[in-house]
């Protein structure tokens, strides 16, 4: 009878926390949107659009003046693969899997092998010999 008050007073003490946290903080009310027409202030013309990359435009990083960063994307430029060896990489690594996964299913193996043979008398005792056969 213990128990159950006890899990009574358990279950009724999470329904009382859990109702005292259903109604905390102020009620907010959704902003509007704003009044917006454009993307860009009036009578700002965008500027033309240049599709040929120089140099600095890629090095970004550059302008962090952080030595230790330009060192660290200088190595991994250098030794970053071009696109045909990841493609070269990525093949192998699919045919790997394909490979291990080939190892998962049964396996046959057949051999034949022919021959003659004939038993002696060590084999039968005082019993008849019988005459030579072949086996497949």
């Amino acid at each position: 009878m213990r128990a159950l008050s006890f899990h009574r007073f358990v279950a009724s003490a999470f329904a009382l926390a859990l109702a005292a946290c259903a109604h905390v903080g102020p009620d907010f009310e959704r902003p509007g949107a704003p009044a917006v027409t454009a993307y860009r202030p009036s009578g700002d013309q965008p500027a033309p659009v240049d599709y040929t990359q120089d140099r600095a435009a890629d090095e970004w990083w550059r302008a962090l003046h952080a030595p230790a960063l330009d060192r660290l994307i200088d190595q991994a430029l250098a030794h970053n693969p071009t696109l045909a060896e990841a493609e070269h990489t990525l093949a192998a690594a699919r045919e790997a899997a394909n490979a291990e996964r080939g190892t998962r299913l049964p396996q046959v193996d057949a051999t034949a092998d022919a021959g003659r043979q004939k038993y002696g008398k060590q084999f039968l005792g005082p019993l008849a010999a019988p005459p030579a056969f072949t086996y497949y």
